[in-house]
């Protein structure tokens, strides 16, 4: 540890001629000697690992982050060029009215951060997100949203101040990014008393003891093979906890961790009971956005950007059974699942932090940061803010039978420099892909999928929003008919969809019979609406619709159905794939959902 020992210090006295002359020269040399982690990107960036490779020991995790350093000193107070949460708001169409009802979300990250809660006010103020307060003990499930501080056995007494001065950073963007893309979430900061990874293994475990903790968001990893990595398999029982979304960054180094010398993908997001989230290059602005895969490239030999890779050590997971992964054999599970901004073309993704000395960029405050560390916590606030988390963490092939509600990322390719790699595994292309999973979230198709935030009530006839499916009451048999529309956003478009249906026999699991009618309406973001009434019974889905049966728990997770619906497709609650053309079984009938499909380029 002592060979870390106040190395930002050395990189803030750097001669600011050394990193203009980094910066001239990008197309030769990128990288600069003498400042481990420091390199120049192909956008002519100087960036500097907040976590560097060279410096992490045998059995410490790396964590996943990097800040672009300024040629000049800002201002005190200057906000850089940058993606700030309402660019991330815009860019993933939140809707602005969708609420998490009060989730909880955990994030494990290591050391102290005794600036943490007013930095992150800093934030929320700039966006107007509203100040965050200290929790009183632990939050509270459904509450107003507050930050909890603690460490590894959920103590009050801090951990010790990291001694190489790398993890405020992190902390810092992981609690940003929550906080952007989930203002009313309340958070629960794990901090570990080091980076080694029986320290994080012990705080991912408490942390999925706090109730109501509905994610646990883990920035960093190691390579599963190769790179002198500290995994062993006994890590993964600790990244297994039934209910709750683990989500993992998939690394910053390009395809098979090369740049950290690996020979597979990074740990944890490689483990099947964990959401392994991958990294784009986001650019645009308004309603015009565009997003490829995040890399940076052959940097002074060392590969960096959004990682991936096929396992050596787990199993392929059942929601991935039906993927074509190239030269990853079937038998091995992929990485990535889903993926969102690592990267911002203009400027980098802000965050507001003082404790660590801006990571050698000169003094802290505003920073523009990179690395699938921003994508993985900002997933986790999305999915909690359309209120899909519970359904993802119950069951994580929810991505997979709902990928049309991802931007689907099409262009672009993570395997500098070795080359060993020339197919899916590192290359994006229509559908699931090794980089970016089956996409980035559009939040205006998940909310309309999640389990609404606010009341319904009941009178009168059904109705209600739903993503295609209808609900209904009555008795004995007869016919229900739906529909649906929703719009949003991205890239300057929006899109709609409606289906009908019609059914007869007797109500399904979640179903309500009755004779009479009733009504119900409930929305999330009010971004969805349709109709359904009916004279006969329908089971109704829950996973897929915002609209619910009187009778019906609008919140309670999709149930399989073991019914077939005659179309060569599963029927789950909500919606599956069929045969990957993204129609949907739901209760029985096929809705497209294919034309809900943004591809991004």
């Amino acid at each position: 540890m002592r060979n870390r020992r106040h190395w930002w210090a050395a990189l803030v006295l750097g001669p600011v001629a050394l990193l203009a002359g980094g910066s001239a020269n990008a197309a030769g040399s990128p990288s600069i000697p003498g400042f481990p982690g420091r390199h120049v990107d192909r956008l002519g960036r100087t960036i500097q690992d907040m976590c560097p490779a060279e410096l992490r020991g045998p059995t410490q995790a790396r964590c996943y982050a990097k800040v672009i350093v300024p040629a000049a000193q800002p201002a005190a107070g200057t906000v850089p060029e940058g993606l700030g949460a309402d660019g991330i708001a815009a860019a993933y169409s939140l809707p602005a009215t969708a609420k998490s009802g009060g989730a909880i979300i955990a994030l494990i990250d290591a050391y102290s951060y005794t600036t943490a809660l007013s930095d992150l006010n800093v934030y929320r103020t700039q966006y107007s997100l509203g100040t965050l307060a200290a929790c009183t003990g632990l939050p509270t499930s459904g509450g107003a949203a507050c930050l909890a501080i603690v460490n590894q056995t959920g103590g009050s007494t801090p951990p010790g101040a990291d001694p190489s001065g790398e993890w405020p950073g992190e902390t810092a963007l992981d609690l940003s990014m929550v906080s952007a893309s989930c203002p009313d979430c309340s958070i629960v900061l794990v901090q570990a008393n080091s980076d080694n990874n029986t320290d994080l293994d012990a705080a991912v475990d408490y942390a999925a003891s706090v109730p109501g903790v509905v994610a646990i968001s883990n920035s960093y990893g190691w390579p599963e093979t190769g790179g002198g990595t500290p995994f062993t398999t006994t890590d993964a029982s600790h990244y297994s906890h039934a209910g709750i979304l683990i989500l993992a960054a998939s690394g910053d180094q390009d395809y098979d961790d090369q740049g950290e010398s690996g020979t597979g993908p990074s740990f944890p997001a490689s483990a099947p009971t964990v959401l392994g989230v991958g990294g784009t290059l986001l650019s645009g602005s308004g309603t015009s956005w565009k997003e490829t895969v995040w890399n940076d490239g052959d940097q002074g030999g060392r590969a960096e950007g959004g990682g991936s890779g096929c396992s050596t050590h787990f199993a392929r997971p059942t929601f991935q059974s039906s993927l074509s992964t190239g030269s990853c054999a079937s038998q091995w599970r992929a990485s990535v699942d889903v993926s969102a901004a690592a990267d911002y073309s203009s400027g980098g993704i802000l965050i507001y932090e003082t404790q660590s000395g801006g990571h050698g960029g000169g003094g802290g405050g505003w920073e523009q940061v990179l690395g699938t560390s921003a994508a993985t916590p900002m997933t986790a606030g999305i999915f909690a803010r359309v209120g899909i988390v519970s359904q993802v963490g119950a069951d994580l092939g929810f991505v997979y039978t709902h990928a049309a509600a991802f931007n689907d990322i099409a262009d672009g390719s993570n395997n500098d420099p070795s080359g060993k790699c020339t197919d899916v595994m590192c290359t994006a292309g229509p559908g699931w892909d090794g980089p970016t999973g089956v996409g980035t979230p559009n939040g205006t198709e998940l909310a309309m999928l999640g389990t609404p935030s606010s009341s319904s009530s009941s009178s009168g006839s059904s109705s209600g929003s739903s993503s295609g499916s209808g609900s209904s009451s009555g008795s004995s048999s007869g016919s229900s008919s739906g529909s649906s529309s929703g719009s949003g956003s991205t890239s300057g478009s929006s899109s709609s969809g409606s289906g009908s249906s019609s059914t007869s026999g007797s109500s399904g699991s979640g179903g309500s019979s009755g004779s009479g009618s009733g009504s119900s309406s409930s929305s999330s973001g009010g971004i969805s609406s349709g109709s359904s009434g009916s004279s006969g019974s329908s089971s109704t889905s829950s996973g897929g619709a915002h609209g619910s049966d009187a009778g019906t728990n609008a919140d309670t997770a999709p149930t399989p159905d073991s019914s077939s619906s005659g179309c060569g497709c599963t029927t789950v609650g909500g919606s599956s794939p069929v045969n990957g053309t993204g129609a949907a079984a739901v209760g029985g009938i096929v809705l497209s959902l294919a034309s809900r499909r943004r591809r991004r380029r």
